[in-house]
């Protein structure tokens, strides 16, 4: 069975730019099915509008799917996780510049309540996070955080920023992870 890629982008993000496009056009070539949406209003993003396309774009969970964000897109899919009520899992969740927590107190109106990592593992069987040594927009130590937290391999890349399309047209390393999941 062809397995499906969910792609769901940060804030201020293009689903067909940058390394995202390439990397959905990377997997559409291997034979893949990908769902890359662009999320509406993504400089003032509604996390409940967001995570309810998740629902709609993904459908049931299933051992062919796997669910991967960017930044903004991870809290997302960690958001659509926690409520996800299935009963089956995703084969994987790959988490790009990934965090738990706001970084700032105003920003606390959208990322809180933390969401609730036990029962996003209950949907996921295998947790990648893949972060930047030189991450300005979400530092290293909050990635960990996250990684710590969730459990999961944890694969830090060296100067990949926060990973925008003006930093990388390309990631590899995120294309073999898939490729060897």
């Amino acid at each position: 069975m062809i397995r499906k890629i969910v792609i769901i982008h940060g804030w201020k993000d293009n689903p067909n730019g940058g390394w995202l496009g390439w990397f959905a056009s990377q997997l559409r070539h291997e034979g893949y099915e990908v769902v890359n949406p662009q999320m509406p209003r993504d400089t003032i993003p509604d996390i409940d509008n967001w995570v309810d396309i998740v629902n709609n774009v993904v459908g049931e969970l299933d051992h062919y799917t796997i669910l991967i964000g960017h930044s903004l897109g991870t809290f997302v899919l960690l958001r659509y996780l926690e409520r996800y009520e299935g009963i089956e899992k995703a084969l994987a969740l790959v988490l790009v510049a990934g965090f738990l927590n706001p970084k700032i107190d105003k920003a606390n109106d959208y990322f809180l309540p933390t969401p609730d990592v036990e029962k996003v593992k209950k949907h996921v069987e295998s947790i990648y996070h893949i972060y930047s040594d030189d991450d300005k927009m979400v530092s290293t130590d909050r990635s960990i955080e996250l990684a710590d937290k969730l459990g999961g391999e944890q694969i830090c890349l060296e100067g990949k920023g926060h990973f925008t399309a003006k930093e990388i047209s390309e990631l590899p390393e995120l294309l073999d992870i898939i490729k060897n999941i």
